[in-house]
């Protein structure tokens, strides 16, 4: 059986289905990512490095979270519109590459979160990069 092709290109070809894999993969961290920054952010709170995520949570968790999803979509759509470039594939692993250092730091937060006993409210107000939603 011959695969099914695109202007006579495969699309079960080697360096599209990487691509697909490696899409999957930075997708499915980028989830891991959303829920457990939800998490923290509703239970006690959290240091956002992200200037952007910041911003934007500022106008709801919902509003993170659409934010969030999008970027996912967006960073999907661009690398699969190059499946069949090299740098669509580099590209590729390098967003699992990003997504893979961000789960260690989340690994160390989680692992440190036990030992977080009590906060410095005082402290934590004056640090614009503390975020913590209500309700």
């Amino acid at each position: 059986m011959q695969a099914n092709t695109n202007n006579g290109r495969s699309w079960t070809s080697g360096r599209t289905v990487r691509i697909g894999v490696a899409v999957g993969v930075a997708g499915t961290l980028g989830l891991a990512d959303l829920w457990l920054t939800m998490f923290f952010m509703r239970t006690t709170g959290m240091h956002e490095l992200n200037p952007l995520a910041r911003l934007v949570v500022g106008f709801g968790p919902a509003a993170l979270v659409a934010m969030k999803i999008t970027s996912l979509f967006l960073n999907a759509g661009i690398l699969l519109a190059c499946r069949k470039r090299l740098a669509g594939e580099l590209g590729a692993w390098a967003s699992v590459a990003v997504m893979v250092a961000l789960t260690a730091h989340w690994n160390q937060y989680v692992n440190s979160a036990s030992e977080m006993t009590g906060f410095d409210h005082a402290t934590l107000a004056a640090d614009h990069t503390f975020v913590k939603i209500d309700g």
